[in-house]
């Protein structure tokens, strides 16, 4: 059950990490230890708690905010609510990619760009929404005048939405100070198939 509302609970794969780790190390043999007691607590404590996002509202603005890190790609998409205050609809963050760490910084901001976009296109499409960064050139992405094939490439990804970029300095993007602050190795692919779903699959008779 936690696996499916993976998209509504922060951070989901680093709370499931020792699961995953479990399944991957201990293969036939599960020793159960305190660190998976404390996962499975925490895991009831979000799935019964008062949920912190907001139902998506198609009258209402769109806010994409990302963040690229060393550790990873990561977004969260948020709209306003009654009080005017920005409250998230879904995160989203999955881990670089060894052919992507030797990518330039520029190439990394774009394809956290597209991360977000694509992650959460089944609400971006169709409609103008805003992106917030902290790296002030994704701003000018569009302007290169002799752009690399990579970011050629991902550049088209994004002809289809409709979007602004708006520059925050880092101490004042509060969402991206978050998710950088709480990224680990190993966190939410993109595509969603399936490391950490396969090991809550195999781990939900233990207890």
């Amino acid at each position: 059950m936690g696996s499916y509302y993976r998209k509504h609970i922060k951070e989901f794969a680093k709370i499931v990490h020792p699961y995953t780790e479990l399944i991957i190390i201990g293969k036939n043999k599960i020793i159960w230890l305190d660190e998976h007691e404390e996962t499975f607590n925490k895991l009831k404590h979000y799935l019964t708690s008062k949920p912190l996002l907001l139902h998506f509202n198609d009258d209402k603005h769109l806010y994409l905010t990302i963040h690229v890190s060393i550790l990873g790609l990561e977004a969260c998409i948020e709209q306003s609510d009654d009080t005017n205050t920005l409250r998230p609809i879904g995160y989203a963050s999955r881990k670089l990619l060894d052919s992507e760490k030797t990518d330039s910084s520029t190439t990394l901001e774009l394809l956290g760009l597209c991360f977000g976009i694509q992650y959460f296109g089944e609400y971006l499409w169709g409609r103008k929404f805003t992106v917030f960064c902290d790296n002030i050139r994704l701003q000018y992405y569009n302007n290169l005048k002799i752009p690399s094939a990579r970011i050629a490439r991902l550049t088209l990804k994004l002809l289809d939405f409709d979007f602004d970029i708006k520059y925050i300095k880092g101490k004042e993007n509060k969402v991206a100070d978050s998710l950088s602050r709480n990224a680990i190795s190993n966190i939410k692919i993109m595509n969603i198939i399936n490391d950490d779903n396969d090991a809550l699959n195999n781990l939900h008779d233990i207890k």
